[in-house]
């Protein structure tokens, strides 16, 4: 319902935004490894915020740098805790 929110024509750029905001979110709560294609739904999120024109250009590259800093800090410093390692693989 998210991913088909992002590619409405109306969505603003700050609910594209929040769209992106929600996916981040839901990464830093993971607490066991995704079952039923999670993945895929999260990333079709990122994939309509990108394809919408009313999208802010460099939102989805500091989406994935901020998530890319975070998940992979929290893997470094807790390698032997599950969690992060779930987190970075997602």
């Amino acid at each position: 319902m998210l991913a088909a929110a992002a590619a409405h024509p109306k969505i603003t750029t700050a609910q594209l935004q929040q769209a992106l905001d929600v996916v981040a979110n839901v990464l830093a709560q993971q607490k066991k490894p995704f079952l039923d294609d999670e993945e895929e739904r999260l990333a079709m999120v990122v994939l309509r915020v990108s394809q919408n024109s009313n999208h802010a250009t460099d939102s989805i590259s500091r989406f994935f740098n901020e998530t890319d800093i975070i998940r992979w800090t929290d893997y470094t410093e807790h390698p032997h805790k599950n969690k992060a390692y779930y987190r970075v693989s997602s």
